[in-house]
């Protein structure tokens, strides 16, 4: 009797143990996770953020899982590659789960997705911490319109090749972009060919170093205002322009320099600015608005006697000649912030 008592508390025990072995387990099953799922018929990607992976129809790749080409080339699980497109997808969604994860590189996630006509749900999408955009929408040559105007990029380092490709792009909200991290632009527009209007207004580019290939293959684009553009930084922008056959007026009251520039305007046959364009010219000795291709631009702003010194990025007079300091009477005053300012001092 006494044995047969002795054996029911080991058994007791021992369950007792194995339970607090597999309540961690539990938990561990139950965590969430970020993962893509392709639908059964393989024309949608979503993206969750929760504990249903195993339930979920179709395929599932875990958000860190990659597959290598043939030429041991690294990519997402669920993205094309350069042999093989991912051609069958029409659309892509992130759910309303997905907007409580943080990855911290959201690069290459839609490259070579042909016929990726919409992408739903971005703002669901949480780039707070995110700091590689590179390729990110590369090669979507069906996406006609992206709003990103909820995407947190202050912490963004590289954003190249960013919409490289995506021939039929016609709408482009960047406007809320926070770039003063960012030091990589190199080919961010490249054959973007159906794009006629880009609002850059919120752009800092005072940290970017690479500019090369920026806006080939624009060919729609008539104008481009780039007059708060910081270009001290930057080494590469050879190709810049190349092919913006279209381009008419490229608004910049400064004098760029640059170590690489070979072919920065090249194909540009409808630029004029200060001059006519020659196509014998078209390196960076050509970006000015006093010889070159650039236009300055009328600065507008709110006439004030109130100013932040501290905030003051650059002062100009009334006729574009810059400053070293206010002077007394009207003064147009560049703040840090990319904003204009009309200032008099008496």
């Amino acid at each position: 009797m006494i044995k047969q008592k002795t054996i029911n508390i080991c058994a007791v025990l021992l369950a007792g143990v194995m339970a607090l072995f597999a309540f961690p387990l539990s938990v561990q099953a139950q965590s969430k996770e970020a993962y893509v799922v392709k639908s059964s018929d393989e024309t949608t990607l979503t993206f969750y953020y929760d504990t249903q992976r195993a339930s979920r129809a179709g395929t599932v790749w875990g958000i860190e899982q990659e597959k290598e080409d043939e030429n041991y080339n690294t990519y997402h699980a669920w993205t094309g590659t350069w042999d093989e497109p991912e051609a069958k997808v029409l659309k892509a969604v992130f759910d309303a789960s997905f907007k409580d994860f943080r990855p911290t590189a959201t690069d290459r996630w839609f490259l070579y997705f042909p016929n990726l006509k919409e992408i739903k749900g971005l703002e669901n999408l949480n780039t707070s911490e995110v700091t590689e955009m590179n390729a990110m929408f590369s090669y979507c040559g069906s996406l006609s319109s992206l709003d990103l105007s909820s995407f947190n990029t202050s912490a963004v380092t590289t954003m190249s090749s960013m919409f490289a490709s995506c021939g039929k792009l016609t709408t482009l909200n960047i406007s809320n972009f926070d770039t003063k991290n960012v030091k990589e632009m190199s080919d961010m527009f490249n054959s973007c060919s159906a794009l006629t209007d880009l609002n850059l207004s919120s752009f800092n580019t005072s940290a970017v170093t690479d500019m090369s290939a920026m806006f080939y293959g624009c060919e729609k684009l008539s104008k481009l205002d780039l007059s708060h553009f910081d270009t001290k930084k930057v080494k590469a922008m050879m190709y810049m322009f190349t092919n913006c056959a279209a381009l008419q007026t490229l608004y910049c009251n400064d004098d760029w320099t640059c170590e690489i520039s070979d072919e920065m305007f090249l194909g540009c046959t409808n630029l004029k600015g200060a001059v006519a364009y020659d196509e014998d010219k078209v390196d960076v000795s050509m970006a000015n608005p006093t010889t070159g291709y650039f236009s300055k631009k009328e600065i507008s702003g709110i006439l004030t006697t109130h100013h932040d010194a501290e905030n003051i990025k650059a002062i100009y007079s009334p006729e574009g000649k810059r400053l070293n300091e206010l002077q007394r009477g009207l003064n147009i005053v560049r703040m840090n912030n990319g904003a204009t300012q009309k200032i008099l001092r008496k």
